[in-house]
């Protein structure tokens, strides 16, 4: 047994760190993979790429593969958010929009990205896959993927306050994680519950 693995249970493992551990992120994918869930995964990591060198072309892409009803590797997203994303498109090929290309996957990117947050991820963090893979690691990467919950309030997080997981209080939570802290993102009345 590690001599860290009695820390384990003290952690509040953070979901972005799938985006920057590497070993982290690949473990989620295998674990996503093993229950046929890897689109949304697939849908975020296309749309962080897509965000940072966007064109037309790749939006269209995008929303074939991801998007699209019948899409390949549909993700779960409501019809208005859907509808959303095809009127954007159908603006883009009237006239180019550089602001509007850049963001037009990024009311799907939080929904998608606050649906594996809140579900898969809490499964994947009492799963086999995840147990198997965290229980030989030491501090120092615990410390890279999570915090102690009193840690995380001497940080400015305060997480003495009531744990809430409804959407609309994650969604009002959720304030710029998307690519490095460099948006503000307003929620449309088609995302209000």
């Amino acid at each position: 047994m590690n001599s860290n693995q009695h820390l384990f249970g003290k952690f509040e493992f953070q979901f972005d760190a799938v985006f920057y551990i590497d070993d982290l992120g690949s473990n989620y994918m295998t674990y996503l993979k093993s229950k046929h869930q890897d689109e949304p995964l697939l849908f975020l990591i296309s749309a962080k790429e897509f965000r940072i060198e966007p064109d037309r072309i790749s939006a269209q892409m995008i929303n074939k593969t991801y998007i699209h009803d019948g899409a390949e590797r549909e993700v779960n997203l409501s019809g208005a958010t859907k509808a959303t994303i095809v009127k954007k498109l159908e603006q883009l090929e009237t006239s180019y929009d550089y602001a509007l290309l850049k963001t037009i996957f990024d009311e799907a990117f939080v929904i998608v990205y606050l649906e594996l947050m809140s579900d898969s991820f809490h499964r994947y963090l009492h799963s086999k896959t995840f147990i198997d893979f965290i229980k030989y690691k030491d501090s120092n990467y615990l410390n890279k993927i999570g915090r102690i919950p009193s840690e995380m309030a001497i940080s400015g997080l305060n997480r003495s306050e009531p744990k809430r997981t409804g959407w609309r209080y994650l969604r009002n939570k959720l304030s710029c994680l998307w690519f490095d802290k460099i948006c503000t993102f307003k929620f449309t009345s088609s995302m209000k519950a």
